[in-house]
């Protein structure tokens, strides 16, 4: 049964935080995984299968970068649908299914994650905070010539 989720909860995106809860996410990809591909749980296996999503990700940008998809039309479904292909937010879900697959992986039962995550981020501080990023992003439009 669904957990009700508190109508205050801070929201990105679409979706409340408490949505989405990592470990909750964790725990479902784990579960799904295990049911419905029991044979593929090894964990070479999940490290390819992430990287081949992530792969996924890096040639739609490379097609938007080169200006042979726009960022509209790789988040349209039924432009994308029609190409045969899925949605640039389709493949970074992919990406977030593998990436919990491989945190929920028995190889990393004792990890403390949430630890890890509050260390990275107190590192990152120390090194970004107060930096203004410098040039123009790949991403923004410019007009083409």
């Amino acid at each position: 049964m669904m957990e009700e989720w508190p109508n205050n909860a801070p929201v990105v995106g679409k979706y409340s935080l408490v949505q989405m809860n990592l470990g909750y996410l964790i725990q479902q990809c784990v579960d799904d995984s295990a049911k419905w591909f029991p044979n593929y749980q090894s964990l070479p296996h999940q490290v390819l299968c992430l990287s081949g999503e992530v792969g996924e990700i890096a040639n739609m940008v490379k097609k938007i970068v080169e200006h042979r998809l726009s960022l509209a039309d790789a988040l349209d479904i039924d432009y994308m649908s029609a190409l045969d292909k899925d949605t640039l937010q389709s493949e970074i879900i992919d990406v977030l299914v593998y990436l919990c697959n491989l945190m929920g992986n028995p190889a990393f039962k004792d990890v403390p994650w949430k630890d890890i995550w509050d260390q990275k981020r107190r590192y990152n501080a120390s090194r970004y905070e107060d930096k203004a990023p410098q040039g123009q992003d790949a991403m923004e439009e410019t007009p083409h010539e």
